[in-house]
């Protein structure tokens, strides 16, 4: 399975026990006689789960799994402890340990909860990768969405620009008049402070400002002299007509 089990207990005899009973069942084990030589061995080596006694030498269970935990978090960690020991096996439950066994060990109930707890770890570990993989997913898919948002608006604009040329190139004195117009603005909506937005509808405002010469015939937007009153009520009248 690959699992590999770190036991801890300064009783050899026990440790021996558990670690024969464990790989029968196919993890492999690595024995400590004390808290202090389990965590040496944690900080240099990979392990998926510990048990631990709680009364050793040097340092007990309860040093050994807050020190395990402080780099670890979500490192699996069993308590083996003696009915004497009930109320030290609460504060380990409550320290973060994820199970306790009562001494002598139910060799089969401590299969059962090697079993339970190395299944937690792996649906936990599933459901994490699962939401990287969403989040990712997400991710990429917005990062998409941002940059077809961009290509359309700069198409728009582009298009918006086409039809601004169009517009200038109707009366020659005025050629490039509305780009000017919009560099003009936006340096003015930016000194202003405007947001994005403000300074995008500023943008196309400023591009289309001169819209209505569109719809007006060029002998009348080139005319050197004023417009006669007739000219001037018609462009009023039917301004898409004159």
């Amino acid at each position: 399975m690959g699992e590999r089990i770190l036991i801890v207990d300064d009783e050899k005899m026990i440790n021996s026990i558990l670690a024969r009973r464990l790989a029968k069942e196919g993890y492999p084990c690595v024995m400590a006689n004390n808290g202090k030589e389990a965590l040496g061995y944690f900080y240099k080596n990979n392990c998926s789960l510990i048990i631990s006694d709680i009364r050793m030498p040097e340092m007990n269970g309860l040093e050994l799994l807050k020190n395990v935990k402080a780099v670890r978090p979500n490192m699996v960690f069993i308590i083996m402890t003696a009915y004497p020991e009930i109320n030290m096996a609460v504060e380990a439950i409550r320290l973060g340990a994820n199970d306790f066994i009562i001494k002598p060990v139910d060799l089969e109930l401590m299969v059962f909860s090697v079993k339970k707890a190395l299944e937690r770890k792996r649906m936990e570990e599933e459901i994490e990768a699962h939401h990287k993989n969403l989040e990712k997913l997400v991710e990429e898919r917005t990062s998409k969405l941002r940059e077809a948002l961009l290509v359309l608006k700069k198409t728009h604009l582009d298009s918006v620009k086409v039809l601004a040329g169009a517009i200038d190139a109707k009366d020659p004195y005025t050629r490039g008049h509305s780009d000017r117009v919009r560099t003009m603005s936006v340096r003015i909506g930016i000194k202003l402070g405007f947001s994005d937005k403000e300074l995008e509808n500023l943008e196309y405002g400023a591009l289309l400002h001169d819209i209505g010469k569109i719809g007006i015939k060029d002998v009348l937007l080139q005319k050197p002299g004023s417009l006669t009153p007739e000219e001037y009520r018609s462009i009023q009248e039917h301004p898409l007509n004159s």
